[in-house]
């Protein structure tokens, strides 16, 4: 007889214990104590929903507003690049089909591209690399002479920030 075949048995001879009568009626006596107790307010009823509406229509404006920077900017600078690979799946199947085929692969791709998701580790990375490129910033900062500052001679072609897309967006 294994080990699982004699805790069964085990388990098999034990004969289960009810709850006490007391615990019972204890028991009984608090649910019947809530049922007769008054009801909330209806101010805490209506405080409720006003916060819940509150949090909603926050959520709301946060997309609207989300969205509208986004027209705005795109409005502004234009479209968002197309990546490098989706420029050249597009160009190839335009050679092989037509230009309108090659126009709708470079749409679709374009938007899964911009639509994929996120993760935390690439959002942690990025922030990172923000972090870092701001620190050695402000560290050649430190070493500029207020009179650098004032002429406006100094050297601010370190000034771009590297985006790292160089291989990923097209030209």
């Amino acid at each position: 007889m294994n080990n699982d075949e004699h805790v069964e048995e085990r388990l098999r001879r034990l004969t289960p214990f009810g709850a006490g009568p007391e615990l019972r009626d204890q028991v009984l006596a608090g649910v019947r104590h809530e049922l007769s107790a008054e009801p909330a307010s209806r101010w805490q009823g209506k405080l409720g929903l006003a916060v819940a509406a509150s949090i909603l229509l926050g959520v709301v404006l946060n997309v609207w507003a989300n969205k509208a920077t986004d027209r705005r900017l795109a409005r502004l600078y234009g479209p968002p690049p197309v990546p490098r690979q989706i420029a050249e799946i597009a160009e190839g199947v335009e050679s092989v089909t037509d230009a309108e085929t090659g126009w709708r692969v470079r749409q679709q791709l374009s938007a899964a591209w911009w639509s994929r998701p996120i993760t935390p580790v690439q959002n942690i990375c990025s922030s990172q690399q923000i972090l870092d490129e701001l620190e050695i910033t402000r560290k050649e900062q430190r070493h500029e002479s207020p009179q650098d500052r004032r002429r406006g001679d100094r050297d601010t072609s370190g000034c771009q920030r590297d985006m790292g897309l160089e291989d990923r967006l097209t030209a």
